[in-house]
């Protein structure tokens, strides 16, 4: 009896996290469905076998005592509800945790050059992306800054204002980054895009900034630097990851 309350208050846990959007924490959206069918058919099976333990008890000589370690079964539904882990953030960057960071999971350029190589090349070799205006804001994901500055030509990106959405993160060695992770299915495999910053005023560490600048290239080598001309923050998207 406790197993079927037990899968019918999962059922409850995993339909909760799906229908409130809380479930994009952890995996891509479209899994959104599929956690809601499986939901429901867990709270389906839970509620029918309690019937059964119910049917079998009133017509069975004697009880069936739950055993200690059935309560085991309770953790995952206490830690669901007590302590359901927020979104990758500014902690994660450079974490051996994070598949895109971890040396051992392979350079995360090497692993996005990878994707890249079925595309157009400039006659320097740098692949040729679609070109930004030079005359207004541009609104780009990190993701495509990253890419445009370690794959394509830096004289094209150099001196072009875009508008950037991220999370505020203080680097290993000072300075303070904006970033935001990519996932393909779950957190599990996420790869983390970042810029560093120049002139982003009393920045808050995982505090959630749409911000738009000049970009640098030849500030860094290592990183796309912006130059913060406009600072807003926002709440946590409701998609956290790219």
């Amino acid at each position: 009896m406790l197993a079927s309350t037990i899968v019918v208050l999962l059922s409850i846990v995993l339909l909760v996290l799906a229908i409130t959007g809380q479930l994009n924490n952890y995996v891509q959206p479209f899994f959104r469905p599929i956690m809601i069918l499986t939901g429901l058919a867990l709270f389906g099976l839970g509620v029918w076998s309690l019937a059964r333990v119910r049917l079998d008890a009133a017509t069975a000589a004697g009880e069936h005592p739950v055993r200690a370690t059935s309560w085991v079964l309770l953790v995952p539904v206490l830690l669901a509800v007590v302590s359901a882990p927020d979104p990758l953030g500014a902690s994660m960057l450079g974490s051996a945790a994070v598949g895109g960071a971890s040396t051992s999971m392979g350079d995360p350029q090497a692993q996005r050059a990878q994707q890249l190589v079925r595309v157009e090349r400039n006659p320097d070799g740098t692949i040729a992306f679609p070109e930004l205006a030079r005359d207004e804001v541009n609104e780009i994901t990190l993701e495509d800054l990253a890419n445009r500055f370690y794959f394509g030509s830096k004289e094209d990106l150099d001196g072009v204002q875009v508008r950037v959405v991220g999370f505020a993160s203080e680097g290993a060695e000072g300075g303070w980054f904006l970033g935001r992770f990519k996932i393909y299915c779950c957190a599990a495999d996420a790869i983390p895009y970042q810029v560093r910053l120049e002139g982003l005023a009393e920045p808050v560490s995982d505090q959630w900034y749409e911000l738009s600048g000049t970009v640098d290239t030849a500030a860094d080598a290592q990183w796309p630097v912006l130059r913060v001309e406009e600072t807003e923050p926002i709440d946590q998207p409701n998609r956290p990851y790219l």
